[in-house]
């Protein structure tokens, strides 16, 4: 179906805006959108949050005054296909990771950005089907054998 075929007064998102503005929670619903990131699939949580102990408690936060009753959080995916606002945040995560492994930063050991580098080469084509352990050597082989 092509997004022109699209109607957007079916749509999900499109409801719940509407069901916001009639009740005057729109602000409110943008907050909430806001602080959870926009994300596709939020988590819903329901109930009150109290403070204090014995005879001292005190409601601090109570779902039922919130839009459709709930706390939206952030599902947290690192995965494109699942919730994209989510997976945007672990994005960087990512680079920064495969970065700090090639130039051997965050206590990344040499044989990993030796071995990164390697991979990244022409001369890896030559390699197929193998498993390229790099772990620093404590991986050895059993006494007595030959590889």
């Amino acid at each position: 179906m092509a997004i022109e075929d699209c109607d957007p007064e079916d749509q999900p998102w499109m409801r719940a805006l509407k069901r916001h503005m009639d009740r005057g929670q729109l602000d409110a619903f943008g907050a909430q959108g806001e602080a959870c990131g926009w994300c596709a699939q939020p988590i819903r949580l329901q109930g009150v949050v109290v403070e204090g102990h014995g005879s001292s408690k005190r409601v601090r936060l109570s779902t039922k005054q919130l839009p459709d009753g709930v706390v939206l959080k952030a599902c947290g995916s690192r995965r494109e296909t699942i919730c994209p606002s989510c997976a945007a945040i672990y994005r960087g995560d990512a680079r920064h990771l495969v970065r700090a492994g090639l130039v051997g930063g965050k206590g990344m050991p040499d044989d990993v950005a030796t071995a990164a580098l390697f991979l990244a080469s022409d001369a890896s084509s030559w390699v197929t089907g193998q498993t390229l352990v790099v772990d620093g050597g404590t991986i050895t082989q059993p006494s007595g054998g030959v590889g």
